[in-house]
């Protein structure tokens, strides 16, 4: 699906980005080949594959959850602007 430069300019001013011509003549093909890659992937018969929650289905991705000795909360601490014992003080937000 090719995207023309008004296209381009309409998303890019969505965005808040202001684009020189040479930009976005640029996104307008990398726009244009990312909606020609979707497309190819709608063509796809899926009826029969399972859905997944994680784009990887290997079951060893994540790691054994072993206890270990947390950070001292004051070195933890060492570089904030200001604490309040072992937290940090922020701002009040609301009176």
């Amino acid at each position: 699906m090719a995207l023309s430069i008004e296209d381009v300019h309409h998303v890019a001013s969505l965005a808040r980005l202001c684009l020189t011509l040479a930009e976005e003549k640029q996104y307008q093909s990398q726009l244009s080949a990312i909606l020609d890659a979707i497309a190819a992937l709608s063509e796809l018969n899926t009826d029969h594959v399972e859905p997944t929650s994680h784009a990887s289905v290997s079951e060893s991705i994540e790691r054994e959850d072993i206890p270990h000795v947390s950070l001292d909360p004051l070195k933890g601490l060492a570089n904030a602007p200001k604490r309040v014992g072992t937290s940090f003080a922020v701002p009040n937000i609301m009176e």
